[in-house]
């Protein structure tokens, strides 16, 4: 005689398999790093010289190979930068970071620095700017910066090329005080993904509470006899 499947049994089969599968799924939970240039300095380190600066970066892609603008030129430019970092399509993104380093800015001198920071296509200039300026930045100091990314960058970080805009305006400062212009350098950006599992591995994890399921109701079935 075959007992029929107690309905609250199978509640706790398929509890106990949803629970499987979720802690299967959060196991394959991870980050992906995407790093272009690369960190010379120690956050903080100040008296920095523009020599210095430049034989650091020397090699690097631009815009993290050299200084960008001029503090003293009497037409500047302000630093000004823009980038896309490339790493093909990446599974479902939950959460996002970009870490920047950035020599010379000084956000010691009086008003904001940041005029422009767009990240995969959203403006988040007053993110940025509110980083910066808690930091402050004397003359030729260095500081890194992590930015989180909000979730309307993630459908474009998922395309795998997103684009950067990161332009500063004056004014900076020289050994004389306040300047015009600002000018600065960046010798890196690293943008760190959390991310999911692409579906198919989703599908699997599915099929292997599938499976479950029918292992324990099997079982139970030849129990009941």
């Amino acid at each position: 005689m075959v007992f029929p499947f107690p309905f609250r049994l199978r509640l706790g089969v398929v509890a106990g398999a949803g629970m499987l599968n979720a802690m299967a799924l959060q196991a394959q939970i991870t980050h992906l790093v995407f790093t272009s240039g690369s960190q010379h300095f120690t956050d903080g380190q100040t008296s920095i010289g523009s020599g210095t600066y430049n034989a650091a970066v020397l090699g690097q892609t631009a815009p993290f190979d050299a200084i960008i603008g001029s503090d003293a030129g009497a037409s500047g430019p302000d630093f000004d930068a823009s980038w896309t970092m490339t790493y093909g399509t990446p599974p479902t993104v939950l959460a996002a970071t970009l870490k920047i380093g950035l020599w010379d800015f000084d956000a010691n001198a009086s008003g904001n620095q940041v005029k422009l920071f767009s990240a995969a296509g959203v403006d988040l200039t007053s993110n940025l700017s509110t980083l910066v300026e808690a930091a402050g930045g004397a003359d030729k100091q260095y500081r890194v910066f992590t930015i989180t990314l909000p979730s309307s960058t993630f459908s474009t970080l998922e395309t795998g090329s997103p684009s950067f805009q990161f332009t500063l305006q004056g004014p900076g400062l020289g050994v004389l005080g306040e300047t015009t212009y600002n000018g600065a350098g960046m010798d890196f950006a690293q943008l760190d993904l959390t991310v999911v599992p692409e579906p198919s591995v989703t599908v699997s994890l599915g099929a292997v509470s599938g499976i479950f399921l029918v292992w324990l109701h099997r079982r139970k079935r030849k129990a009941s006899f």
